[in-house]
């Protein structure tokens, strides 16, 4: 089974959570951030290639 046929079967649509990806990352009263990871669909990962920082 390829990567891409795994990744058929398993979707990954509407998978959403927070995490905290660093115990230096935190807010003032010591708490640390928590950022959403989500899986993109195909236009919102061209969208963000797309996007310039």
């Amino acid at each position: 089974m390829t990567v891409q046929e795994f990744l058929n079967i398993n979707r990954t649509d509407n998978i959403c959570s927070q995490t905290a990806v660093s115990k230096r990352i935190c807010n003032e009263k010591g708490e640390p951030y928590l950022f959403k990871i989500k899986a993109l669909s195909p236009e919102e990962f061209q969208k963000a290639k797309k996007t310039k920082h």
